[in-house]
């Protein structure tokens, strides 16, 4: 047999009018709604409540703007109005413009100052390899260069235009350096063999994805 449940009746403790609802496994209930159990745990009667923390207190921004915040926010005790600071608010325009001189151009502390070597952010302990550090070159970006212009920026295989190119190496840029025993960077700028511009052919990147693992005779320039 079906047991039927039955309300009961209560008194909110926030708005003091009689409801009646189902227990639902609880002992007692205590507000009518879900508002006024929000209402009657706002402000001290929270048991989160920090009096400075949540007090109105109000200070002036310590720029000198003469501005009103607030003392007190979580987690930190304010000072200065949001964007404001102590260095910059409150000065005079010609005071300004001297310390904008001071931080840009040739006055900022950083200005053309690069780091090389050991001192580069990326440095690997000398472990870059050789084939990076040659492709990295002066030389070879006025070889490819060089290459671009002499095929007039045209892929010499398909010779579609509005297609990003690459510099197809026709010996292999590994077996030249096999080949010709470069061990270091200052060899490499020696080689006539891999700066020669009868090496080089332009293509586009679909066409140059076809030569890699291959025969590439086919892609030599007539």
């Amino acid at each position: 047999m079906r047991i039927k449940l039955r309300k009961k009746e209560f008194v909110c403790k926030n708005c003091n009018i009689i409801f009646s609802t189902y227990l639902n496994g609880r002992t007692t209930v205590k507000y009518c709604s879900p508002s006024c159990s929000a209402m009657a745990h706002r402000g001290k009667n929270n048991n989160r409540y920090n009096e400075k923390l949540h007090s109105n207190e109000q200070i002036s921004c310590e720029c000198g703007c003469g501005a009103l915040i607030y003392k007190y926010s979580p987690g930190k005790i304010n000072r200065f109005e949001h964007g404001h600071n102590s260095k910059i608010r409150g000065q005079t325009k010609e005071t300004k413009k001297k310390l904008s001189k001071m931080r840009t151009g040739k006055g900022n502390q950083m200005y053309n100052i690069r780091k090389y070597g050991k001192d580069a952010p990326n440095y690997s302990n000398g472990n870059t390899p050789l084939y990076k550090l040659i492709r990295h070159l002066k030389n070879n970006i006025e070889w490819r260069k060089s290459v671009f212009k002499r095929d007039n920026y045209l892929c010499q295989k398909c010779y579609k235009k509005g297609k990003y190119l690459n510099v197809h190496h026709i010996k292999n840029f590994a077996m030249i350096i096999i080949d010709n025993n470069i061990k270091t960077i200052e060899e490499a700028v020696k080689c006539d063999e891999l700066w020669d511009l009868n090496n080089g052919i332009t293509l586009c990147e679909e066409c140059h994805n076809k030569t890699k693992g291959g025969e590439n005779d086919h892609y030599k320039p007539k």
